[in-house]
Formats: structure tokens, sequence, C-alpha cells
């Protein structure tokens, strides 16, 4: 069950920020947002569409605080995890858990982007933004198939870490050390890594210990530290 509070705080600011990155909109253009109402959803829950919408409307959910993943679980119970979603991120409500479904990996705060386009000055550049970061949001899923094509374990583990190192850098989520490499909160288990990777638990831990052994990165309590972004990169050519 969400609940709905209009309490603005630094989470809204964070998302204003992955929606002015999405579409280089000038910060004006965000004013009057803070009062959006804020949906909360607990770990674990769905992210459903709005039963009070047509059901024929896209839903989509401007996320603002916490990690979603996108999934798909097969027949035989495994799951597959095709992409995360960070703050600043806008994810499409699915219409059937069939195909996919859209799951809290944290806590949760997001607010309804049919709500964000209604109370906007310029909905139209809005929209813009909103059908951007939905555009990236694909063209990460495509990379992602190529990543388990045609990479390694290390470095599908690697290439995907870049790629969340960047996209949260871009959420403000993300301390900068360049001398004892950057340090960010990495709230997904073994678990998760393995679903989006398709490897086991047990290979995650060692791609992990590999990476740490090489000194580029360490993942501690769900938190990366010593993140050395050169090299990881390297890594991945």
């Amino acid at each position: 069950m969400l609940a709905l509070n209009t309490r603005p705080a630094r989470p809204m600011a964070r998302a204003v920020a992955g929606l002015l990155r999405a579409a280089d909109l000038e910060p004006w253009a965000v004013e009057g947002l803070l009062d959006l109402g804020v949906e909360r959803h607990p770990p674990g829950s769905l992210i459903e569409p709005s039963a009070e919408r047509p059901s024929e409307a896209p839903q989509m959910k401007w996320l603002l605080d916490g990690w979603l993943c996108e999934a798909r679980v097969l027949p035989n119970g495994v799951r597959q995890i095709f992409s995360f979603a960070v703050p600043g991120d806008v994810i499409e409500a699915p219409s059937s858990p069939r195909f996919r479904s859209v799951r809290a990996v944290t806590a949760v705060e997001c607010v309804d982007v049919a709500d964000l386009l209604a109370r906007a000055a310029n909905p139209d550049t809005f929209l813009c933004a909103v059908l951007r970061s939905l555009e990236q949001a694909t063209e990460r899923r495509y990379d992602h198939i190529a990543r388990l094509a045609q990479r390694s374990a290390q470095v599908r583990l690697a290439s995907l870490l870049v790629e969340l190192h960047e996209r949260l850098c871009g959420a403000g989520l993300v301390r900068s050390d360049h001398l004892q490499g950057d340090e960010f909160a990495l709230p997904l288990r073994h678990e998760e890594l393995a679903d989006a990777l398709g490897l086991s638990p047990v290979h995650v831990t060692r791609c992990l210990k590999s990476l740490r052994e090489q000194g580029l990165l360490t993942m501690k309590f769900r938190r990366v530290s010593g993140f050395d972004r050169a090299g990881l990169e390297k890594l991945c050519v």
C-alpha cells in the first residue's frame, strides 16, 4: 500500500537534477514542482499502474529516491533482471506482470508523471524530458543485451558498475576522491547482481574479489569505495 505526502525533500532535488540532465532543461523549468504528491513504496513491493487512470494509458513514474529493478520471472522460477532505475529516472509501470514487473529494491519515493505534466508550466518541455529518459532506458537495455551476450563474467560486472557509477554521478550520489577513488551506495545484493548478469551469486562474489585484488574497487555493506573508473573502463575495452 502506498502513501501520499507533499513534504519537499532532498530526493526531489536529485530527481529534478536527473530530469534536467535528460532533456537539458533550464532550472527555472522545474519551479513549482516541489508540492507534487509523493508515492512511497516499501522494499519488495510492485510498482503497478494507478487504478484511477485508464488501463490503456501509459503509466509512468518519476523516481525521486531509492532503487527499482525491471525483471521477468521465468517458468522455472529463475529471475532475469533487465535494468535498474536510480533517482532521477522515469519508469513505465507495466500493464501486465506477465511480460515484466517493476519492483522496489529499496524503499522508494516517486511521483506520477501525469501529475507532473498537469502541474508543469510548460508540459510539452517536460514531456520531451520524460520521453528522452525512457529512450535512454531503452538504450541501456540494448547495452545490457550486448553485455550478457559478448562479455566475460568479470567484464559484465565491471561494465554494469561503470554504467551505474555514471548515472549516480548525474544524480549527485557519488562522493568523488581523485586520490582514493569514488564512493557510493550500491544497495544491491549479490543475488540481484547475479540475476542481472546471468551469473550465480557465488560467481558474483568471485568477480568482486578479483576486482578488489586488482585495486579497482571495494564493496562492503552495500557500499562501493575506492572505485577506479578509469581502470574499470580499461578492463571493459
